[in-house]
């Protein structure tokens, strides 16, 4: 035949239900031998402890740096654990070294932590063992710990043979500031002098230059004023001659009065000036010249108005009246002029008191020595060097005295404990895998036995599938009574047959399972 007969899902089904004896002993004889070999795999107990690693592990100021990586390969090397094996007694179904260090290393776990900031260094460290005695987990994980804790015993001995070495190195530094101590102590007075001076020097040299450019500008005002001054004079000098051409008698006996008026004004105008730097609005004599002046302009007013101040009737011409405007111009200027020049002589005064002392300053100015300054940085030098050999002396004091846990390079936060539960295998994975295993073997076996019969003719759907004629009747098979019996002693016979297979086969997948170790590398993870 050239192809199976396809088969619906019922049928399949009819099948298995007609092989449902060989399918339950054949998935029977698999449970039962999967289950043996998982509840035979042994408990495994875990013990962890954990260290923190102390700053002082990755400081390179430290005395004693420890490289954590050789460490770890420390605490991991064949030496080691040879000793720890047999010391406990490790792995007794193991007859071969190199295969019981292999198993220990695959036991032990370890896990270092970072810290999640820069510098990323490593922060904790975790120690795990697995074996199946868990009295023995414990004192082996302790051993490995043993490790950390001799790094931090010669962590401490390194300590303090530093701390010695540095105690000469301090001694020596303080003996050399002692000799440099009075040497410095005159450069500093110096410098402290010399800067007092240049700051003086400074403060003198600004007020100079002020004063200077000051006393400048007063002379420029003053020659502006001159000037002026001259020009107004001689202004007024031609209007005089007009006034007396138009032979106004009288207006010049006026422009006399008012010449002096505006005279007084001016010279009132002075010391109202000088007055005022040194007293307030408030003072009686600032009120006396105050009143004055407005008296003098009131008088200047009338004048200007035309009317005598006897009759009140008289009026000056246009001539007089722009005498008068010009003598009030040239009084105010003098009286300016005067003013300018008094500051300008107490300007002179100051300057020349500045240009004294900063000759004295100047004539006393002398820079520090090469070697004055050689000797404050050296001071200050070894004042550093000084202070870090005593905070470093400090620190490996404490660590070599071994009584601050917290200064040694590893911390045992988490020492190792005596587990109560096992941490393997997984009874109840394994059991799962068991069924499986079984009931895909069942299945397998059952479609290995039935499948002959799918090539052959077995009913009218067979016939009709490979011959193509449809089947009109079925003759029902007809058997005597022997033929019963001998069918039925065969049946029987078959039965106790895949019954007895089925016990042999226990054995046989039991020795299969042991060889092939799936449940045991399930059981381990």
């Amino acid at each position: 035949m050239e192809a199976i007969r396809p088969r619906q899902i019922s049928e399949f089904i009819e099948i298995f239900w007609r092989r449902k004896r060989l399918f339950l002993l054949m998935s029977a004889a698999m449970l039962i031998a999967t289950i043996f070999v998982a509840r035979r795999i042994p408990n495994q107990y875990q013990s962890s402890a954990l260290l923190v690693i102390s700053d002082k592990i990755n400081d390179d100021t430290s005395p004693h740096t420890i490289q954590l990586a050789e460490l770890e390969k420390q605490m991991t090397s064949r030496a080691n654990l040879m000793q720890i094996i047999r010391r406990h007694g490790l792995y007794p179904q193991i007859k071969d070294t190199e295969a019981a260090v292999g198993a220990m290393t695959k036991a032990i776990k370890t896990e270092t932590k970072l810290r999640p900031y820069s510098p990323f260094n490593p922060e904790t460290i975790s120690i795990s063992f697995r074996y199946g005695d868990a009295a023995l987990t414990q004192r082996v994980t302790a051993d490995l710990l043993n490790t950390y804790e001799q790094a931090n015993i010669s962590a401490r001995q390194a300590a303090g043979d530093e701390a010695g070495r540095l105690t000469g190195k301090i001694a020596e530094v303080e003996a050399r500031l002692k000799e440099i101590g009075p040497q410095r102590d005159l450069t500093l007075l110096r410098a402290e002098a010399m800067a007092r001076s240049a700051r003086e020097d400074v403060s003198n040299r600004t007020q100079r230059v002020a004063v200077e450019s000051s006393v400048e500008s007063l002379s420029d005002k003053e020659y502006l004023l001159e000037r002026q001054i001259a020009e107004q004079k001689r202004q007024i000098a031609e209007q005089e001659r007009a006034v007396k051409l138009s032979g106004a008698s009288s207006g010049a006996t006026a422009s006399a009065a008012y010449g002096q008026l505006l005279i007084r004004k001016s010279e009132l105008e002075a010391q109202i000036k000088d007055a005022s730097q040194q007293f307030t609005e408030k003072h009686p004599k600032m009120i006396q010249l105050r009143s004055q002046q407005q008296e003098i302009d009131r008088q200047i007013s009338r004048f200007e108005s035309g009317t005598d101040t006897v009759s009140g009737a008289a009026t000056l011409s246009p001539e007089v009246r722009e005498l008068r405007v010009m003598q009030r111009e040239v009084t105010r200027l003098e009286g300016e002029l005067e003013i300018t020049r008094r500051e300008l002589n107490r300007k002179n005064t100051v300057l020349g008191k500045l240009a004294q002392s900063t000759d004295q300053s100047d004539s006393k100015d002398q820079p520090l020595s090469s070697a004055g300054s050689d000797s404050q940085n050296e001071y200050n030098r070894l004042i550093s060097r000084y202070n870090w050999l005593l905070d470093k002396q400090e620190m490996l004091l404490k660590l070599s005295g071994g009584g601050t846990a917290s200064l040694m390079p590893f911390q045992i936060i988490d020492p190792p404990v005596l587990p109560k539960d096992p941490v393997a295998p997984n009874r109840l994975l394994l059991q799962g895998v068991a069924l499986g295993l079984a009931l895909a073997f069942g299945l397998l076996v059952t479609f290995a036995t039935e499948l002959p019969r799918l090539f052959l003719l077995n009913d009218e759907r067979d016939i009709q599938f490979y011959l193509g004629a449809p089947v009109l009747a079925a003759i029902p098979e007809t058997l005597t009574s022997t033929e019963r019996a001998r069918t039925r002693k065969l049946s029987l016979t078959r039965a106790m047959l895949v019954l007895v297979l089925a016990i042999i086969l226990v054995p046989i997948l039991i020795a299969v399972f042991k060889v092939v170790p799936v449940f045991q590398m399930l059981g381990n993870k």
